[in-house]
């Protein structure tokens, strides 16, 4: 899965991850983010040897977001008029579906999904 550098990541998440398994490269393990932002709380955890994601949003007690990804091909960060977003691309091997989370100003989760023609 292609991603952005680790300290790309972690300015973007605002700490560091919970790794699955100690001294294993990014590249080979399962990180686990976890941002609070006031009463928003999101945890994203990334399967990077196997191309997983899933994304969980509360706002309080109230569950916002929860989405399981799988087969992800690229993890990339870029910057919109309205902050740094996180895209997750080609969301089970269909390039037309993608995922954007926003952590700052405000929490958003964007699912992008373009209609297939025959």
């Amino acid at each position: 899965m292609n991603r952005p550098e680790d300290f790309e990541l972690i300015s973007f998440f605002g700490v560091e991850p919970v790794l699955r398994v100690r001294a294993v490269p990014w590249d080979f393990n399962g990180l686990t983010f976890k941002a609070v932002r006031g009463v928003e709380q999101v945890e994203c955890h990334i399967e990077m040897d196997v191309g997983a994601v899933s994304i969980r949003w509360h706002s309080g007690d109230i569950e916002r977001v929860a989405v399981e990804l799988k087969w992800v091909d690229s993890i990339s960060l870029f910057r919109s008029i309205t902050g740094e977003v996180l895209l997750i691309n080609g969301v089970a091997q269909n390039p037309d579906v993608s995922i954007e989370l926003q952590l700052d100003p405000t929490v958003f989760v964007r699912v992008h999904a373009r209609p297939k023609h025959p």
